[in-house]
């Protein structure tokens, strides 16, 4: 059960999170991301494997137990369980107190997640400027941060565990007292007095769990909470209920007086902006770093949603159309060019699974990029490294351009696609997009 629950916990913490919009991963760390779908829910598959069936144990314990203690003497049963509703308050207390430290070191375990993604990710930029020490530090900094709040949360719950023994203690000297006044006086017997002693023997197990069992619980609480923050959050950009595809799509792009300002942001990316680009036509967008030609090209893709006015495609509201359906009918490059760390033919079919060999080389003979790859050891089946690190920055844009042209789309975006190529090879690329573009609706940003 353990297993399964967080199995189905990850696959649908992951779903979800594929269909959350932009804007959410513009303010979300990815360190945090991955402690949830890793230590947090490893904290509810624990609490699942241990915890859970303790707590069935004891309940059941508890409930026999006590039905004995009652059918054999009331007085003394009744004291032996006077200390039960102390017990039950302190474990409440002590999980409504502990949970929020819980949340406290899961979100630093998050934090020190970011320090340490970050740094393995620009591992290069770190060792070129020599900064290994002062991010030694930092991340020290986080991992001592760590450590202080899990210390935090255990001197806290090893107070309680004791507290909680003592308390037992207590009750079984009473117990104790008691019976041992009533077995002089003659009121029972010896007998009777030891099997109290047994049955709760049999008790104590459960109320020293009961500690163990709260902790765990507090702890599978707040993880669940951080999961749910997540699964809960509501895309800013989803599909209408009554969102419709176009059977023979044109590529026909409109803005209509669009202003977009990015969340939380002082001012407007765009201000009424209005373009009208149809199929066959080349639009393009240059101007200084900044100015918004990545912003309006990314409302083409409904990435985000205009503030005001509306894009357009073939005349109807991108808003009403699937976002599957467009997603296929807008190819992007974008100035940060991705590669995965797949085979070269994968990442070129990433948007068409479906697309034949000589489909696949096709798309990489239009971005230049076939006379390369076949020189490769293992031609369009050669795996490569983490972001495509085993090639040139030229080359992953090549790769890119062909993954764009790979699915066929009727609006062709290249978002600063050449940056990275020399100007023979940027020629060259231009050269065989010109047949690329022909039919399709193409947005083309450049600095030069």
């Amino acid at each position: 059960l353990a297993e399964r629950v967080a199995t189905d916990a990850r696959r649908q913490l992951y779903e979800h999170m594929l269909t959350l919009s932009f804007s959410f991963f513009d303010t979300s760390q990815s360190g945090q991301l991955m402690s949830r779908a890793t230590e947090d829910i490893n904290a509810l598959r624990r609490f699942m494997m241990f915890s859970l069936r303790m707590a069935i144990y004891s309940g059941f314990v508890l409930v026999i137990v006590s039905f004995l203690l009652l059918r054999e003497h009331l007085t003394l049963a009744l004291i032996s369980l006077a200390a039960m509703p102390v017990l039950a308050w302190t474990a409440l207390y002590f999980s409504n107190h502990v949970r929020p430290m819980f949340s406290l070191v899961q979100q630093q375990f998050g934090e020190m997640s970011s320090v340490l993604q970050e740094n393995l990710a620009g591992t290069r930029v770190v060792r070129v400027f020599a900064r290994e020490d002062d991010e030694t530090a930092r991340f020290d900094y986080s991992l001592r941060s760590l450590f202080m709040k899990q210390m935090n949360t255990i001197r806290y719950y090893s107070f309680f565990f004791p507290f909680m023994h003592f308390i037992s203690g207590v009750s079984l000297l009473v117990v104790l007292w008691y019976g041992g006044r009533q077995v002089l006086n003659g009121s029972i017997s010896v007998g009777t007095l030891v099997k109290f002693n047994i049955y709760l023997t049999l008790l104590a197990m459960p109320i020293r769990q009961l500690g163990w069992i709260m902790n765990s619980v507090a702890r599978a609480i707040a993880s669940g909470e951080r999961i749910f923050q997540i699964i809960d959050t509501k895309p800013a950009i989803r599909d209408a209920p009554d969102a419709r595809e176009i059977a023979e799509p044109r590529g026909e792009i409109r803005l209509e007086d669009v202003t977009f300002t990015y969340p939380h942001a002082p001012r407007p990316a765009l201000r009424g902006i209005s373009v009208e680009a149809k199929p066959g036509q080349v639009i393009g967008l240059i101007g200084s770093t900044g100015g918004g030609k990545s912003s309006l090209t990314a409302l083409v893709a409904r990435f985000y949603d205009a503030t005001s006015g509306r894009v357009t495609f073939d005349g109807i509201d991108i808003r009403d159309l699937k976002l599957s359906f467009l997603r296929r009918n807008v190819g992007f490059v974008m100035q940060e060019t991705f590669l995965f760390s797949s085979t070269i033919r994968d990442n070129i079919a990433f948007g068409n699974p479906d697309a034949t060999d000589e489909q696949v080389e096709r798309a990489a003979r239009m971005a230049r990029a076939h006379d390369f790859i076949v020189q490769m050891p293992d031609g369009y089946a050669t795996r490569l490294g983490e972001r495509g690190i085993s090639l040139s920055g030229g080359q992953r844009q090549r790769v890119a351009i062909a993954r764009a042209l790979c699915s066929d789309p009727r609006v062709l975006i290249l978002d600063d696609a050449t940056s990275s190529v020399d100007t023979e090879t940027e020629w060259v690329i231009q050269q065989a997009l010109k047949d690329a573009m022909q039919g399709r609706t193409t947005f083309v940003i450049a600095q030069r």
